[in-house]
């Protein structure tokens, strides 16, 4: 089984075409020199800092965070990375860390262990969780953790914990799209999206139509947000492109013979790629794409929608966006140099 410990959620680059009739604001960017990047992962957008979790070989996981002034863009210090001592990461899940924001702090998960640091960087206190990519929320944490039911087919279930890591609640549950009794990858159909905004935790990947969870504090359900949504058809050029990024992997590339029997493909694309929240907005990422442009639908905590904004938005390759994070109406996205010696800030402002 070569799937419960890789997302995959697989994208195609270049999806065309636009909701007859819906209206769409064409953002404008700049872009801004960041120093010091080689092989980023992740993207966060917290307070007057941004971090990115960071690898300095294309082979090694990411597992450094650097942090940059949001103002001033100039970098400021870096911290955690690979190693056995204080501070460091032992085990990271898939190819990088995850950050939260308890106040204060700064929590970076790899895997099932918590590694707590001061603003500043500085190390306080290692800690276990069951659970991955951690986020804080109400003065505790969500994590997803993975297990198999009675059938024997692995589940990812959304968990809430308190302050101090030990188990709450599960608030949502999926199963994972490889269907680890038949040994199919389903493709396109399944994909845990999780996001705190406010006092909500946002989720998505039960179903893909364009639906959209809110659990209150306590991890209690609050409403759900649905919009009708025109969902596009997996293409033969989809199937090609999802085929060659597994073939071309550099780790997945030796097992291509058997993956590629193992894979079900969706008829449609999933509505919604991404969710991004902040204190006053959710943030939707969707799979249409025009001219270099990505669809984003903003909506405030309840659903209404606010705008659908037209972003020149950088998907890495066929498995995954670049970094990007959105906070404060401004969405931020690493872009990489077109000499691949260096990376940009890009910067665009989302208007309403």
């Amino acid at each position: 089984m070569f799937f419960n410990k890789f997302k995959c959620v697989l994208l195609f680059m270049a999806v065309l075409g636009l909701t007859a009739g819906c209206v769409r604001i064409q953002n404008e960017s700049r872009d801004v020199a960041l120093e010091g990047i080689s092989y980023p992962a992740r993207l966060y957008v917290q307070d007057d800092c941004i971090y990115i979790t960071h690898a300095t070989d294309s082979l090694e996981k990411a597992a450094e965070v650097l942090v940059y002034d949001r103002n001033t863009f100039k970098f400021k210090f870096r911290f955690a990375g690979i190693g056995e001592e204080a501070g460091k990461i032992q085990m990271i899940a898939g190819h990088s860390i995850y950050l939260a924001f308890p106040p204060g702090k700064v929590a970076v998960n790899g895997n099932q262990i918590v590694v707590f640091f001061d603003r500043n960087g500085q190390y306080i206190e290692e800690k276990e969780i069951q659970g991955a990519m951690i986020q804080a929320w109400e003065g505790g944490y969500v994590a997803w953790s993975s297990f198999n039911d009675a059938e024997g087919v692995n589940q990812y279930a959304l968990n809430w914990f308190d302050k101090d890591l030990k188990f709450k609640k599960e608030c949502y549950r999926i199963e994972n799209q490889y269907h680890t009794v038949l040994k199919k990858n389903r493709l396109f159909t399944r994909d845990l999206e999780f996001r705190v905004g406010g006092n909500f935790l946002f989720a998505k990947g039960v179903d893909n139509d364009f639906v959209i969870s809110a659990f209150a504090p306590g991890g209690v359900l609050s409403h759900r947000i649905h919009h009708d949504y025109d969902r596009l058809l997996v293409t033969e050029a989809h199937r090609q492109s999802v085929l060659a990024g597994y073939r071309n992997h550099p780790l997945f590339g030796r097992f291509f013979d058997r993956i590629e029997k193992e894979i079900i493909f969706a008829d449609t694309l999933p509505a919604i790629r991404t969710l991004r929240a902040d204190e006053k907005y959710l943030y939707a990422q969707m799979y249409r794409q025009e001219e270099g442009r990505t669809e984003f639908i903003v909506m405030d905590h309840q659903g209404k929608i606010e705008s659908r904004q037209s972003v020149p938005f950088v998907w890495k390759d066929i498995l995954e966006n670049n970094p990007y994070d959105v906070r404060d109406d401004v969405l931020y996205q690493l872009v990489q140099r077109k000499d691949e010696k260096g990376w940009w800030l890009r910067i665009i402002p989302l208007e309403y």
